[in-house]
């Protein structure tokens, strides 16, 4: 798996092995020991604090584990909602929030099918709050189905609140639908994304048949 851009290998693999760990020995594709509980819960409540951006050296050097290639299942109830993918996930023993880069999140509805999709370029989940921020070139996606055709909604962040059923942003979006645009100033949305709504909607044109 590729190292992020913003990752220096060097300073990771130093901090890992101040800690006498083997920084080629902490890869997963299962449970996530010690990950938050809102992961497995599928409760996670949103705010708007995006006073966070990309990673620091610092918070590299300094974090107790990292872990790459990372899916999790998503289950309430005993039912799997939802499957969330990292790249890599930064951890602090002394903390309650994780990092979280190369984010996927997808979600499914009660027949097991995808009914939307979210990417971006970095996250940060909360255990205290239950919060979830996607950050960083994010979209959400909405295959199409009976009622409506797909839809795409790109924004720089988003915000989930899973236990509420609802996804939103407060951030310029442009949704994509078909060959046309509609430009907005943010949107909401349940998770069953038929009620979604866009912020002061505007015509951002269509292409050419």
């Amino acid at each position: 798996m590729e190292t992020p851009a913003n990752t220096p290998t060097a300073i990771r693999s130093v901090a890992l092995a101040a800690r006498g760990r083997n920084p080629h020995g902490i890869r997963s594709r299962g449970f996530i020991h010690g990950l938050l509980p809102c992961l497995l819960l599928l409760a996670a409540a949103c705010t708007g604090d995006t006073g966070e951006g990309p990673i620091t050296e610092l918070e590299e050097v300094t974090a107790d584990q990292i872990l790459y290639g990372t899916a999790q299942s998503l289950t309430r109830g005993g039912v799997q909602e939802g499957l969330l993918e990292a790249d890599s996930i930064y951890m602090w023993d002394d903390s309650t929030h994780v990092r979280i880069f190369g984010l996927r999140v997808l979600l499914y509805d009660e027949r097991g099918r995808e009914k939307g999709r979210v990417t971006a370029e970095g996250g940060r989940l909360s255990d205290v709050a239950r919060e979830l921020w996607a950050y960083g070139n994010a979209l959400l996606s909405v295959p199409a189905d009976e009622l409506s055709e797909a839809r795409d909604i790109f924004a720089d962040e988003l915000f989930f609140d899973l236990d509420g059923e609802r996804i939103w942003t407060g951030v310029p979006v442009r949704m994509q639908r078909g060959d046309c645009q509609v430009l907005g100033d943010g949107f909401d949305s349940d998770l069953s994304f038929n009620n979604l709504t866009i912020e002061a909607p505007r015509d951002g044109g269509c292409s050419e048949p």
